[in-house]
């Protein structure tokens, strides 16, 4: 890919480059998919899968099948966002109970039930729960008449028969082609809401969707903030395409690329509560609700930002990128961590203080926000300098590191000139609690000396880095 691409902040984007990155996603994901199905026959897959591995083999099967009958068909499925999101959640090691299981094997058998659905000839044999997502359409599927929680679909003959899952009589047979949207009281597809601007669908029930682990990014925990109202996501998601667009709309290129839905983690009880994440390039973005959309925008800078990382990673330039030793304190988290975290972290968030900056200077801030601007530059400047102190760097990765030395130097004398002697002492107070607790697990940490904490000199070190290697500042 052109190397324009890779730089730290997103540029426009020509239609090359939405070329080239279509082509990228396509290959990165055809190459999990393939992965992933060489794991599928080993002990630990039949031992999570348990009675429901036939399943996911019938799928599979018939998928080739699919390659051979319809090779366009099968492009569409084998290519698709979803497929490998949904077979590394259902294989991979986070815990999955019995309904996410089903769930992700309803999601994924979706993606060729729905396809023959709309063929008069289709024929076949699929299992599904009575509600579930067609992703490959943007649709929900329930199912009317079916005690039991899963539901057979049989396909032959220019029709569709249901049956509850173990029963011998049918509940429905329905004539095929099966494409309206209401076909009530048996079966409902169900298009999903769509953020408008944005051009992608609003998965609207986190745990239907089941990619998340069962204890992992829980919001609806804790006891709830009186008088909370949260924005739907309709309107927040929205109000931040019209932010970005006025601040910063390189980015609104960049998600037109890369972004594929936003699935909504359901309104937190606690105002305080407020998350984001997404899983690799061309991942969907998972969002918290809240109660301004400039939240928001921030989180589609953030996310997007660690999409474009993982899309044009070359992971040579980091000699550490693989090492996993949990031997770094994190400012963003209060566990040992590898150093692949801190590089993440600061990537993402460099970007997200640059849009702050954009915001501040054309409409101000709060104190509130000046405080969250602020103990973010620090922990950027945390991380840098633990990655400049520890990293290997490949000529590339030294070019990369000028990058971010210039705009940390750039942030660092617009943050720092609101800063109080009372918000810098509070900031070090907290950082140091922060270490002492990361301290405490017993790991052998090589960034916990009170150096990381000097401010002055980490902007020291980095003018000196940035002119060392022949930049400007």
């Amino acid at each position: 890919m052109d190397a324009q691409l890779s730089q730290l902040f997103p540029i426009a984007l020509s239609s090359t480059h939405h070329a080239q990155i279509r082509e990228h996603l396509h290959s990165v994901r055809v190459g999990v998919v393939d992965s992933l199905l060489s794991n599928l026959d080993t002990p630990a897959t039949a031992q999570r899968l348990g009675p429901r591995v036939g399943e996911l083999h019938a799928f599979l099967s018939g998928l080739l099948e699919l390659s051979a009958q319809s090779p366009e068909r099968f492009g569409e499925i084998f290519g698709h966002w979803s497929l490998g999101l949904m077979l590394g959640s259902l294989m991979g090691p986070n815990p999955r109970d019995d309904f996410q299981r089903d769930q992700l094997l309803s999601n994924i058998c979706a993606l060729r039930l729905t396809q023959a659905l709309e063929d008069k000839g289709s024929q076949g044999r699929f299992t599904t729960t009575s509600d579930f997502y067609d992703l490959l359409r943007d649709r929900r599927v329930r199912v009317q008449g079916a005690d039991p929680k899963r539901v057979q679909w049989e396909l032959a003959q220019g029709a569709v028969t249901l049956r509850a899952e173990g029963a011998q009589e049918p509940f429905a047979k329905l004539p095929l082609p099966l494409a309206t949207p209401g076909l009530a009281p048996h079966v409902s597809l169900e298009p999903l809401p769509r953020s408008e601007p944005w051009g992608v669908p609003i998965v609207d029930n986190r745990r239907l969707l089941s990619l998340l682990g069962s204890e992992q990014h829980d919001p609806d925990t804790g006891e709830p903030t009186a008088g909370w109202e949260p924005l739907t996501m309709k309107e927040s998601t929205t109000a931040a395409h019209g932010i970005i667009k006025d601040l910063w709309p390189e980015v609104l290129d960049w998600a037109g690329a890369l972004l594929t839905a936003f699935v909504d983690m359901n309104a937190p009880p606690r105002k305080s509560v407020h998350r984001s994440a997404s899983y690799g390039a061309g991942s969907p973005i998972f969002l918290t609700r809240v109660d301004t959309p400039f939240k928001h925008a921030e989180d589609v800078v953030h996310e997007l930002q660690h999409q474009r990382m993982f899309l044009t990673l070359n992971t040579s330039d980091y000699g550490l990128w693989h090492d996993s030793r949990q031997i770094f304190v994190s400012p963003y988290r209060s566990d040992p961590r590898p150093l692949q975290g801190l590089h993440l972290g600061i990537h993402a968030f460099l970007a997200v203080n640059r849009f702050r900056l954009r915001v501040m200077e054309r409409m101000g801030f709060t104190p509130e926000r000046r405080h969250h601007l602020f103990n973010l530059h620090r922990t950027n400047l945390f991380s840098f300098r633990t990655m400049l102190e520890h990293e290997q760097l490949s000529a590339h990765g030294r070019a990369v590191f000028v990058e971010y030395a210039r705009e940390l130097i750039s942030q660092h004398k617009l943050i720092e000139a609101f800063v109080t002697p009372e918000m810098n002492e509070a900031f070090n107070r907290r950082m140091g609690e922060h270490t002492d607790k990361v301290r405490a697990s017993g790991a052998a940490l090589v960034n916990d000396s009170p150096d990381y904490m000097n401010w002055e000199q980490t902007v020291e070190k980095s003018i000196r880095f940035v002119k060392d290697e022949g930049g400007t500042l």
